[in-house]
């Protein structure tokens, strides 16, 4: 084996070790942890669930669940994070509104709209509104 044949080897291999790890810790390493009130989305460090803010309702048609977090991040970051990290959880942009605030995601029979206002006190609040529908 040629040197230069040993050297692309050994960049394959570098290049396979690093895109594996990345596909195993993809999901983890851009969010620090996961709503309670709806389980597989994620928040950062840096944003605080209201629990009381927690509303779920289920039916054999469906079900509704809604969370509310506040953060000091503005509301370009938020959005900026969540279409970061919510494709690798299998959510799909489907609309997004600098002006408003807002993105709204699909995934299969799911849809989730995150929307960010400003409070008086320079703090975001950040509503998660999930609607599952069941075909």
């Amino acid at each position: 084996m040629s040197k230069l044949s040993k050297i692309v080897f050994k960049n394959k291999i570098i290049f396979f070790i690093i895109f594996i790890s990345s596909i195993m810790f993809s999901k983890h390493s851009w969010s620090e942890s996961f709503l309670d009130c709806i389980e597989d989305i994620p928040i950062s460090k840096n944003i605080e669930e209201n629990k009381k803010g927690c509303f779920n309702f289920d039916t054999d048609a469906g079900r509704i669940m809604i969370a509310e977090a506040t953060t000091s991040i503005n509301a370009n970051d938020i959005i900026e994070y969540y279409k970061n990290i919510l494709p690798s959880f299998g959510w799909q942009l489907k609309e997004f509104s600098d002006m408003e605030s807002f993105i709204i995601y699909i995934r299969d029979n799911d849809v989730l709209k995150i929307s960010i206002e400003e409070d008086k006190n320079r703090f975001y609040i950040i509503s998660y509104n999930f609607l599952s529908i069941v075909k």
